[in-house]
């Protein structure tokens, strides 16, 4: 098995609850695709014990498994996160 190369990516999208969403991404390097590793929820007040749990998570979850085989690959980052949001149900 090859190593893959990934540039991680953040996207965020801010809820009309005062929530916050980021989508932890990453584009292929090697074919420009993009994948969704995970999302966090964020709400105020911001709990910094919290943020470094997520970014704990986010090291670990990485770590353990490739971000591809967790949720396929697409040629957009939207469309990487629609179909986060349709596996998972957090679609708006």
């Amino acid at each position: 098995m090859s190593e893959a190369l990934y540039e991680s990516i953040d996207v965020w999208r801010r809820q009309h609850d005062a929530t916050l969403r980021r989508y932890r991404c990453f584009r292929i390097l090697s074919n420009g695709h993009y994948c969704v590793q995970s999302m966090d929820v964020y709400s105020v007040p911001i709990d910094p014990i919290r943020l470094q749990e997520l970014d704990n998570q986010f090291y670990e979850l990485l770590a353990e498994t490739d971000p591809v085989e967790r949720g396929g690959h697409f040629p957009s980052l939207e469309q990487a996160i629609a179909d986060h949001d349709a596996a998972f149900g957090t679609a708006e």
